[in-house]
């Protein structure tokens, strides 16, 4: 990171923005605003709301609202793979003491 800033032009709606942010992010702020644009016109489209600031808002919930929801998934995999990992290393642990066990009387 190279810490410069510069202004990026950025469209929602119809309207245009400038932006500062650090060069190097420039390009993915752009791409953050065209799916942030799309995702309003959808909502716009489908809903037949014209005011932009209820369409930023309803937007935004939506978003809010199934980025909460990938969270909980993503939590609810993440504990099914600890609960995996978990039953493999006690599975682990009893087929190597068994092979402690038959070292002993082999010995």
């Amino acid at each position: 990171m190279n810490g410069k800033s510069m202004e990026t032009a950025i469209e929602i709606l119809g309207k245009f923005y400038q932006i500062k942010c650090p060069a190097e992010e420039a390009e993915t702020l752009k791409q953050a605003a065209q799916w942030l644009n799309e995702k309003m016109r959808g909502f716009r489209a489908s809903s037949g709301v014209a005011q932009p600031e209820i369409v930023a808002i309803m937007t935004a919930l939506n978003i809010a609202r199934d980025f909460l929801q990938l969270q909980k998934e993503k939590n609810v995999e993440s504990q099914h793979i600890n609960d995996r990992l978990q039953t493999l290393n006690t599975q682990i642990n009893n087929a190597l003491q068994q092979n402690n066990q038959l070292d002993f009387y082999t010995s």
